[in-house]
């Protein structure tokens, strides 16, 4: 098991594909419904970028920080608090997202 500190720099940078032979397979909590068509595209992007593939767990989303916490794989869509800072490590953002209310006027 790698540490949880450099999981998500090596799934970035790529290094993993330097060491594994193929395609490495990098275990990704998405909660248990489905990712949105935006969401699917940008961590289909990602992928090809550094040059891995997802192995998708549909897992509840407390149990998946603690799957990640204890470096077991990533997950995308967590907020940061000072407490996962200390225990995580958060890459920069990889798109905003602005969601308003709307009603009727």
């Amino acid at each position: 098991m790698l540490h949880r500190r450099h999981l998500l720099s090596l799934a970035l940078s790529g290094a993993w594909a330097a060491r594994a032979e193929g395609t490495p397979q990098v275990p990704l909590f998405v909660g248990t419904d489905p990712p949105s068509a935006q969401t699917s595209r940008m961590l289909a992007w990602m992928a090809g970028k550094a040059r891995l593939d997802w192995d998708y767990r549909p897992t509840p989303w407390l149990r998946a920080q603690k799957l990640i916490a204890a470096g077991e794989g990533l997950m995308f869509g967590l907020s940061r608090t000072p407490r996962r800072e200390r225990e995580l490590l958060f890459s920069l953002p990889i798109w905003s997202n602005t969601t308003w209310a709307v009603v009727r006027d």
